[in-house]
Formats: structure tokens, sequence, C-alpha cells
């Protein structure tokens, strides 16, 4: 398994937001471990960052799947 931003391909910066996205995303993935964790609330300010980020992302990289994601959800 190669994650995408061990790639050569990508910058510096690309690199640290996968890493934000990664870490965000084991965060709220494990929460049979540590039940506490899910008990505190959801930081909204970042994950609506991660999200923007996503989106940019698959629609500089894929315009297909993003036109075919947004008439999915009706915009």
């Amino acid at each position: 398994f190669n994650d995408t931003y061990q790639s050569d391909n990508i910058d510096e910066n690309q690199k640290i937001i996968a890493g934000v996205i990664n870490r965000y995303q084991n965060e709220y993935s494990h929460l049979r471990e540590v039940l506490s964790r899910g008990m505190q609330p959801i930081d909204i300010e970042e994950a609506k960052k991660i999200a923007e980020f996503i989106l940019k992302t698959i629609e500089q990289n894929d315009k297909q799947q993003y036109k075919a994601l947004v008439e999915s959800i009706g915009k």
C-alpha cells in the first residue's frame, strides 16, 4: 500500500496536508478502542478545511468524477 502523500510527485505542502487528513481520519475511525474520544466534539473548522481540500483536489485531478459527484448531490 502506497499512500499518495508518500509519492515524490507532490510538493511538501501537499504532504503536510495529507498527513493532517490522515491523522484526522485515524482519530475518528478508531473509536472502538477509545470510546471517550468519540464523546468529544468534532473540530468543525478543521473538518470543513479538509473537505474543501479534498473536493478541490478531486476537481483538479478528475473533473469527470467531480462532475458526477456534484450531480449526485443535486448541485
